[in-house]
């Protein structure tokens, strides 16, 4: 439950939302959006297995972003990680395959995954990134 209560306190508009957890032993897992964009790594990457990932999530649009879309996909990832350490959680793995994109293409970093909380550390530590 510290996981979800942490996830919850992540609501940010560039930050893949939480929708609901089963907190069973057995298949404790979270649920979120499904991302019909799959990652930022597929559309730089092109490769057939990435076009093979989009076909399956249903992406109706053309693989691959303009020069706008990626400095616009960097800028929101920024804000998403600014957001989650003002929050004292550092994602610890930060990478292309993290930032999801919907069916418009716009993007939304994930939480979860390799993230870790620090209450330990306050906000007076501007060196922290």
């Amino acid at each position: 439950l510290d996981e979800v209560s942490s996830l919850r306190r992540c609501a940010h508009r560039n930050v893949l939302p939480l929708l609901g957890y089963c907190g069973s032993p057995q298949a404790a897992g979270i649920v979120t959006a499904l991302m019909r964009g799959g990652s930022l790594d597929d559309h730089l990457l092109l490769s057939p297995d990435a076009r093979a990932r989009l076909q399956q999530l249903g992406f109706k649009g053309t693989p691959g972003l303009s020069w706008s879309q990626r400095l616009s996909a960097l800028c929101d990832a920024a804000r998403a990680l600014v957001h989650l350490h003002s929050n004292l959680i550092l994602h610890r793995d930060v990478k292309t395959a993290n930032i999801l994109l919907d069916g418009a293409l716009l993007p939304l970093q994930t939480a979860g995954g390799e993230r870790r909380v620090y209450p330990e550390i306050t906000r007076d530590c501007p060196r922290l990134l």
